[in-house]
């Protein structure tokens, strides 16, 4: 089976939307990496926690 980059890069937003809606309802939060690889917590309060080096940027 052959998934064109669209297809792919739609189910990627897909999923994410997903999971934030999830731990939304959950009270929990989503974990996810950054572009310039920091690990990424975002709570469903709305807090954002940033592991990694580059992680001054988001300050």
């Amino acid at each position: 089976m052959h998934i064109n980059r669209e297809t792919l890069q739609e189910l990627i937003r897909k999923t994410g939307e997903t999971a934030r809606k999830e731990a939304q309802k959950h009270g929990t939060y989503i974990v996810y990496r950054d572009v310039n690889g920091n690990t990424i917590r975002e709570y469903a309060n709305g807090k954002v926690v940033v592991e990694g080096k580059f992680r001054d940027k988001y300050k």
